[in-house]
């Protein structure tokens, strides 16, 4: 399809209003966990669902979306600064810390986010210069913490042997992500212009329209209904669990607050019984002395 055809086109849209929805949701629902139901330490694990948002960046591009863009452009890499030093620093400190190959999630945050930086060409609130210098420091932290994340598994290495099956897979897409960007890198930043990628991720123009074949509007249509079925489910499922993960710590809360004010009566009613009874025995005592 050519430009008018790709942005203009209806399905393209809705596609990319359901994955909106889809990984904010996911992300909405991954916090609501970690932070209410079950408050933990960051983790490598967090970065899929906090990070992962960036993939759609690029076609906030192509579709003309600015501000979405600036979002999925700025929001991952605020996460990656924040979350990375804290979660490096327990990798390192503490070998019993995410000991198994979830560890080398933390080689793909900053990896992903050159990537799309490069295919995107930056943010377009800051200058060329400086999105080339940015680029450049997220290169080289995304390869700090590669190094990290294979010291961290060298360590974790019985551990990660001895778990073997489908969690291997926690492997692949960090690996992948640093070989991707370390190759645009090289190509695009110190070869060449820095937004030689970013063009190759528009759509070409053009110059006589083709027909669409009837083909493809059919399948179009089709998987997005289906997918359109598919999120509106998800989305009444989440946000159901996510009203129950809420009132159920807030009946908990109560509840254990109810159970200490029971308890605290319970001592209190022994305490006075056992005063009186105290009290009793020393009034006997004092009557057979007397007697």
């Amino acid at each position: 399809l050519d430009d008018k055809h790709f942005k203009d086109h209806v399905v393209t849209h809705i596609f990319w209003y359901l994955s909106f929805v889809v990984l904010i949701l996911l992300m909405t629902r991954f916090l609501v966990h970690v932070l209410w139901s079950n408050p933990s330490l960051p983790k490598p694990v967090w970065f899929p669902p906090l990070v992962g948002v960036a993939v759609l960046a690029r076609p906030s591009m192509i579709l003309d979306m600015h501000i979405p863009l600036e979002f999925f452009l700025w929001v991952p890499v605020c996460l990656c600064f924040v979350l990375c030093p804290c979660i490096a620093a327990l990798v390192l400190k503490e070998k019993d810390f995410a000991n198994d190959s979830s560890v080398v999630i933390l080689t793909a945050p900053f990896p992903l986010c050159t990537v799309v930086w490069i295919m995107t060409g930056g943010s377009p609130s800051i200058n060329p210069q400086a999105v080339r210098s940015f680029i450049v420091v997220l290169y080289v932290l995304g390869s700090l913490l590669f190094f990290i994340s294979i010291y961290a598994a060298f360590v974790r290495s019985s551990a990660i042997y001895a778990q073997r099956g489908h969690k291997w897979a926690a492997m692949t897409f960090p690996l992948i992500a640093y070989t991707r960007s370390s190759l645009l890198f090289s190509n695009c930043i110190v070869e060449g212009d820095p937004f030689i990628c970013s063009e190759l991720a528009m759509p070409k123009n053009h110059t006589v329209e083709e027909p669409v074949s009837m083909t493809f509007y059919a399948w179009s249509w089709l998987t997005c209904g289906l997918f359109t079925t598919a999120v509106a489910g998800l989305v009444l499922y989440a946000t159901w669990d996510i009203c129950r993960i809420l009132f159920k710590g807030t009946n908990d809360t109560t509840s254990t607050k109810n159970r200490s004010e029971s308890g605290k009566d319970s001592e209190d009613k022994e305490s006075s019984c056992s005063s009186g009874t105290a009290q009793q025995v020393d009034d006997e005592v004092r009557d057979i002395q007397l007697a």
